[in-house]
């Protein structure tokens, strides 16, 4: 723009000048595309459990949901029914969800909010033991991945592989990216804790949560 705001290029050339200066805005092309090409069939539900409905209505809303055509079902958070308020009735809630998935043909994701312990914890140690009812919820999951925060001042304590790194060697490990204070990125480790479809693997992940970007920067270890 000139010196009184007014703009001085066009769109299609401001679009041409962004994919040659912005990263950003190139991977946001290249997600956006993945997504046009592969999900053209696939609708996404995410529903808001925080009214504690029962599990007759959650199942209500997945089966109504799915029926719909909706593939993928979000639950954020999932939480101990209200009628109980214990946590035994959280894995009774699952079980349903994942009769349902089975039964529906559907993928059903939920968050799961972790014990007051895992603040405690090591980014790399935390595990299934850090969530209420921890035994009886894995034994129903097909995946369970939990991620904690990893403390600025202990990033030295750990380096990661890339993730398109095609070596494993001491050479690849790489420190942890260091971020400005000034900006809203954080780095978390992703446990996965059960897989039933591939491997296990500790990840590392950069987090903004302002502007919801999400990047895998690769395997965590141990520095």
């Amino acid at each position: 723009s000139d010196k009184e705001g007014n703009y001085t290029e066009t769109v299609p050339e401001f679009k041409k000048r962004l994919i040659k200066t912005s990263k950003q805005y190139r991977d946001v092309i290249l997600v956006s595309k993945w997504i046009e090409e592969n999900i053209k069939d696939d609708l996404l539900s995410v529903i808001d459990v925080a009214g504690d409905y029962s599990d007759a209505t959650l199942e209500t809303i997945a089966r109504k949901s799915a029926r719909k055509g909706y593939r993928m079902i979000g639950f954020d958070n999932l939480k101990a029914n209200k009628e109980f308020q214990d946590y035994t009735s959280l894995i009774r809630t699952t079980t349903v969800l994942s009769e349902v998935a089975k039964t529906e043909n559907v993928f059903i994701w939920a968050s799961i909010q972790e014990t007051p312990d895992a603040l405690r914890t090591e980014p790399m140690e935390i595990s299934s033991m850090n969530i209420a009812s921890a035994k009886g919820l894995k034994d129903v999951l097909d995946m369970l991945v939990l991620t904690r925060e990893i403390d600025k001042e202990t990033y030295g304590k750990y380096k990661y592989i890339p993730t398109l790194s095609n070596s494993f060697g001491e050479s690849s490990r790489m420190a942890l990216p260091l971020v400005d204070k000034g900006h809203n990125w954080k780095i978390y480790s992703f446990v996965i804790d059960k897989n039933r479809a591939g491997s296990k693997e500790i990840l590392s992940v950069s987090v903004n949560l302002n502007t919801n970007e999400w990047y895998e920067n690769g395997i965590l270890l141990r520095g």
